[in-house]
């Protein structure tokens, strides 16, 4: 017992015996701690479905009496299966599973002397370690380390390669690719080669900044291409015969941990989740390629988490915008992405401590927030009331600098050739501001839909809401974008003119989109208005539709189970009066529209109430149609759930028009839009069918 203080031991087993005594059939003892995540966590000792060594010992008599030779004896295919296998595991671990009940599996990791007598061998797997060390160390920097995602804990094993660089790790693979001559050598080659490419490609991503991001790719990509060729030689008998393994290793150091089952099943499903793994790799590493305003950087996480890519990938996208983050918006600096996206300049803010108190909390606001984009969704869900919180303490300083600025506003509005007046109208801080809280407000209702939070019955006043939340949006992005215009040297007519030009009242010459070159947002703000006006028509759409089915009694809801309709609207919304803009709403008024619309139960007036919907689904198809290539994937699922929403209201009205035997026969189910999530989809079925 290691103590400054001097101690003793003393004995408790009579102690012990008479709790056990006292402790009734099915009673358990625990400390004052004890909680429902230690209840979850629990473990039934020897229960197959919970206990993970329950599960391993089945294996351990038929490996202990297996006999391995020395491995210098081992043939180039027995090698090859430990590699192989090494790849398995490693994907078991990057999906979920414990480190302890993967990688160290194998002797090798857990021994790497053992692996001397075949330099092959060892210099293959002291290089898969330290790739795993790459990955542990990115997840913890990235703060994406939480046990719904990845299991950061090594339980002590040696995942570090001490007294090893990267460099003589590659040294050693060359090597060992230059000795294996022999033409049966050839699959082990490959399998070096992959290593090879895998590690140079994480030591570039590990470096600080974007040094090595474009040359990181470059490795991923022939990575990918071993990988594939490697993965049609790969037999699953070979992998569960692979020498050096044992099931049983390592089974009781996974005791703090929830037991965790396997995500794969196969060799198939970790191959392909290598395939996966590399290509969010890549796409992860462009981070600092969208870098250039923060629009775009907003954009380019928003479409890489609707993807749902594994963590590690993410987790080193965190960490580069850890680090690159306060220096691109300006943290402490005179210069950065704030000072273009506030399109005021930063040192006129600093010169007061008003100033120097909005520019602070607002680098760290949204490098908290940019960086957690990269957490799965539930982590997201979590934190969006935290920036909430932050957020609107932002507002409120954003309000204090442009009361105590004003006058340096509009002279430098002036000075730039803007209206003074409109540019002041215009509040080019707290607009800002408000900006940003509801693009957290959205993404958190959106969020919300991705988890599958919500009941039926909440459908029509989450789409009331992200209908209101997309049209403050949209407004702030269009006044922004007018200000962003203006002071490049764009009036509101769609001219361009010199400072020449200006100065003596012409209007200039008309431009075209190759005047934005050389601009941080050069197309990127006609699409964000686009991508906003399609998300808002096709909310305004479904809660049109919503209320149009429930007024005709065509949708199945079922009642709330636990509160009423005005407890659900206020548990939803309440964290959202947080903050002072965008104006929070309430029940009344949700109500008020609600009635409005629900007239459409007149006969005279249903068609009408269906056609605004049918016009919503439509115009959201023509702003998705304007999208540019690089945002297809994203446009067609949108397209989809517009499509397919308003082919269900076309096929109401159509069978409304025949027959009052088939209108009455058909009802209306919704279910999660197929790849996108974030909205919900109608179908039509006669009410004896089962819905699907």
């Amino acid at each position: 017992m290691t103590s400054s203080k001097p101690s003793a031991w003393k004995r408790c087993e009579a102690q012990l015996e008479e709790a056990c005594e006292a402790l009734p059939a099915g009673g358990m003892v625990h400390g004052k701690t004890f909680d429902l995540f230690a209840a979850m966590s629990a473990v039934e000792i020897m229960e197959p479905l919970m206990d993970a060594g329950a599960r391993r010992i089945q294996d351990t008599a038929a490996e202990r009496k297996r006999v391995e030779k020395p491995v210098q004896e081992w043939r180039t295919e027995e090698i090859c299966a430990v590699c192989d296998r090494w790849m398995v595991e490693e994907a078991q671990w990057m999906a979920g599973h414990t480190l302890a009940q993967s990688v160290f599996l194998c002797k090798f990791a857990c021994q790497p002397n053992s692996a001397d007598e075949s330099p092959a061998l060892r210099a293959y797997c002291d290089a898969a370690r330290a790739c795993d060390a790459f990955v542990h160390r990115a997840v913890m920097e990235g703060g994406m380390a939480g046990d719904e995602d990845f299991i950061v804990e090594t339980f002590g094993l040696p995942l570090e390669v001490k007294e090893q660089t990267t460099q003589s790790l590659l040294a050693r693979l060359e090597g060992a690719q230059k000795n294996a001559t022999r033409p049966e050598d050839a699959p082990l080659k490959a399998r070096l080669r992959f290593r090879a490419y895998f590690l140079e490609a994480l030591d570039l991503l590990a470096q600080p900044k974007s040094a090595g991001c474009e040359e990181a790719r470059h490795f991923l990509g022939k990575a990918k291409q071993q990988l594939r060729s490697l993965s049609e030689e790969v037999m699953e008998d070979n992998l569960n015969n692979a020498p050096g393994y044992a099931m049983h290793a390592n089974a009781k150091l996974t005791a703090p941990i929830p037991p965790r089952a396997a995500p794969f099943k196969d060799a198939k499903a970790c191959f392909g989740f290598w395939d996966e793994f590399l290509t969010a790799l890549e796409e992860a590493s462009r981070v600092h390629e969208h870098g250039s305003s923060l629009l775009q950087l907003q954009r380019w996480l928003q479409r890489v988490a609707r993807t749902t890519p594994p963590v590690v990938p993410m987790a080193f996208a965190a960490g580069a915008m850890r680090l690159d983050l306060p220096d691109k918006l300006g943290w402490n600096t005179t210069k950065g992405l704030l000072e273009i996206d506030l399109l005021v300049p930063m040192d006129k803010v600093l010169e007061t401590e008003k100033g120097r108190e909005f520019f602070d909390e607002a680098g760290k606001c949204l490098t908290d927030h940019l960086v957690s984009c990269c957490s799965n969704r539930a982590r997201q869900h979590r934190l969006s009331r935290r920036y909430l919180e932050d957020f609107s303490v932002l507002l409120n300083l954003a309000l204090a600098v442009e009361t105590e600025r004003k006058e340096d506003i509009k002279a430098w509005s002036k000075a730039c050739g803007m209206d003074p007046e409109l540019a002041w109208a215009q509040r080019p801080f707290t607009s800002w501001a408000a900006s940003q809280i509801a693009r957290v407000q959205i993404m958190m209702l959106f969020k919300g839909f991705e988890l599958d939070l919500y009941s039926t019955k909440e459908y029509c006043m989450l789409f009331w809401y992200l209908e209101y939340l997309l049209r403050c949006l949209l407004n702030a992005v269009k006044a922004w974008g007018e200000a962003y215009l203006q002071n490049n040297g764009f009036n509101s007519s769609g001219k361009v003119g010199t400072k020449a030009n200006k100065k003596k009242g012409k209007s200039g010459t008309p431009w075209t989109s190759s005047h934005f070159d050389g601009h941080p947002l050069r197309e990127t703000l006609a699409y964000e208005v686009l991508e906003i006006q399609a998300l808002h028509a096709i909310c305004q759409g479904l809660f049109q539709m919503m209320v149009y089915l429930e007024a005709v009694e065509k949708v199945i809801i079922p009642e709330l189970p636990y509160n009423s309709e005005r407890e659900r609207f206020e548990q939803r919304f309440g964290c959202l009066h947080l903050c002072q803009s965008p104006v929070p709403l309430v029940y009344p008024q949700y109500l008020d529209t609600k009635a409005a619309i629900g007239k459409a139960s007149d006969p005279a007036t249903a068609s009408n109430a269906c056609m605004v919907a049918q016009q919503c689904f439509q115009y959201a198809r023509s702003c998705l149609q304007r999208l540019p290539d690089s945002s297809a994937k994203e446009a067609s699922t949108l397209d989809r759930v517009a499509a397919s929403n308003l082919l269900t209201l076309r096929v109401l009205e159509r069978a409304r028009s025949q027959s009052t035997e088939s209108w009455d026969s058909l009802c209306v189910s919704f279910h999660s839009s197929p790849g996108d999530n974030r909205f919900r989809t109608a179908s039509v079925r006669t009410r004896q069918q089962t819905p699907q």
